[in-house]
This record gives C-alpha cells, structure tokens and sequence, in this order.
C-alpha cells in the first residue's frame, strides 16, 4: 500500500479545515435562525415555524415549529442541560399540548380544514400519530427520562 505524499496530506489538512470552518459557520447560522423564531411571550423554546408566521394568528403552528427547532438544537448539540428550568419550562409548554388520551395535537385543525384519505377517521389517525411522535420525540431529547402518557395506545 501506498502512503499519501506530504503535499497530499497538507492538502488533505486544508481541505479538513476548510470543511469543519464551513460545518461551524453553517451550525453558527442555524442556531441563531432558530433563536429567531422565539416566540414571544412564550417560554425559551417554544418556535415559530417561519419568520412571517403570525403566532397570535396560528398559534397552533407553535407545536410544529417547538418540536422541529427542537430536533434541530439536539442534531446541532445545542439544547439546554436536561433538568434546567429552561427544558422543564419547554417541556411543560409541549404536555400542554397533548390531550387527555395522550395524543398531541395542532390547536385549530378542525374536520373541515383536514385531509389526508378520503376516510376522516383515517386522517385524523395520521395525524394524530405524526404530531405525537414528534412531540414525543422532541420531549425524549429534552428529558431522556421523560415516559410519556399514552392512553391511546
């Protein structure tokens, strides 16, 4: 086997450097986009899911936007430390979204604003389950220790 002559491992080197500045500056932007859609008012946390979203107008859309960002600082290495009054805040704001059943949903879906299969019940069924488990998701990263409530299930 070959070894790489020293011009092809300086360049190997820049190259490295090169992509963990570019992987740096890219997490740098990401995190402060989703400072950005702080919702206000709302605990530390609690996202937009767009800057022209209008929180007091679609305040549903909050889940969606909490739970993604979420995902996102935890892919990025930046949630606060579990136990924090920060995640316990954000945690409580997302099982204040959750039903009695266990299930999570987005405020303001009504049967005639839905569709996913022509069967309503089917629909519904979709949806429920993709929005828990998002939220569930995002709680498990939150607080690993979180169990979730699930009487649906």
């Amino acid at each position: 086997m070959q070894s790489l002559s020293a011009e092809s491992r300086r360049d190997a080197h820049a190259f490295d450097r090169m992509l963990q500045s570019g992987v740096a500056m890219a997490r740098t932007r990401s995190l402060a986009w989703l400072a950005a859609m702080q919702a206000p008012g709302e605990p530390a946390g609690v996202l937009r899911i767009s800057a022209a979203h209008d929180a007091a107008r679609w305040p549903g859309m909050l889940l969606p936007g909490t739970y993604n960002g979420t995902m996102a600082r935890a892919l990025l290495g930046a949630l606060p430390a579990a136990g924090s009054p920060e995640t316990k805040a954000l945690v409580r704001w997302l099982l204040a979204q959750r039903r009695a059943d266990g299930v999570f949903r987005i405020q303001g879906m009504r049967d005639d604003t839905v569709f996913k299969k022509p069967d309503l019940a089917e629909t519904w069924g979709y949806i429920d389950f993709h929005v828990t488990n998002y939220s569930l998701g995002a709680i498990a990263c939150l607080e690993p220790e979180e169990r979730p409530e699930l009487a649906f299930a």
